[in-house]
C-alpha cells in the first residue's frame, strides 16, 4: 500500500528516471508504475489538504460571536492558526470562513492589549498614589522614583491601543 511516507522514494526514482537518456528510458518497461505512484501521492496530498481545510472550517465555526470572545478563547485561535500554517496560500483561500477567523484573531489581540494597558495603568496609578503630595516633596525624595514613574507613563502611552485617544500625563 502506497502512503505519503513513500513520496521521497518516488521523487528519487523520478529524478533518476529523468537523468536517463531517451534510449535508456525506452528500456524501462514499468514506467507506468512510477506515474501511477506519483498520481496516487498527489491524490493522497489533496485528500489530506481537504481534510485539513474541513478541520479549520469546523474549528472556526466553533468560535464564539465576536462580542462574546474572551482572552480564554486564545487556545482555540492558536489551534486554528497552527492548522492554517500547514496550508499553502491557495488552500487557505479555499476556507470560506477565513475572515471570521481573522476578525476573531484581531479581537483577541485587542483584548490582550487592553489587559496589558489596564495592568500597566493600575501599576502607574498605584505608583502615583505612593508619591508624596507635591507640597511635601523634599530634596531627599529619590529622583529615580520620579524618573521610573515617567518611564512607566511613556510605556503606557506607547501601548495605548489604536482608536483610544486617552493618554497619560503627569
Amino acid at each position: 500500500v502506497l502512503t505519503l511516507s513513500d513520496e521521497e522514494f518516488i521523487v528519487s526514482i523520478r529524478t533518476k528516471y529523468d537523468l536517463l537518456k531517451e534510449d535508456e528510458k525506452m528500456l524501462v518497461s514499468n514506467y507506468f508504475k512510477l506515474t501511477s505512484a506519483e498520481s496516487k501521492i498527489i491524490r493522497i496530498k489533496q485528500d489530506l489538504e481537504e481534510e485539513l481545510i474541513e478541520q479549520v472550517v469546523d474549528l472556526i465555526d466553533t468560535l464564539p460571536n465576536i462580542g462574546h470572545l474572551t482572552v480564554n478563547d486564545r487556545y482555540l485561535i492558536d489551534n486554528i492558526t497552527s492548522l492554517i500554517s500547514q496550508l499553502n496560500e491557495e488552500s487557505v483561500n479555499k476556507i470560506p470562513n477565513i475572515m471570521t477567523y481573522q476578525i476573531a484573531l484581531d479581537r483577541i489581540e485587542e483584548l490582550e492589549l487592553e489587559i496589558i494597558v489596564s495592568e500597566t495603568s493600575k501599576v502607574v496609578l498605584d505608583m502615583i498614589d505612593q508619591l508624596p503630595l507635591v507640597k511635601n516633596i523634599t530634596l531627599e525624595d529619590e529622583e529615580e522614583d520620579l524618573e521610573y514613574l515617567m518611564w512607566e507613563l511613556e510605556q503606557l502611552n506607547e501601548q495605548n491601543p489604536k482608536g483610544n485617544s486617552q493618554s497619560w500625563d503627569l
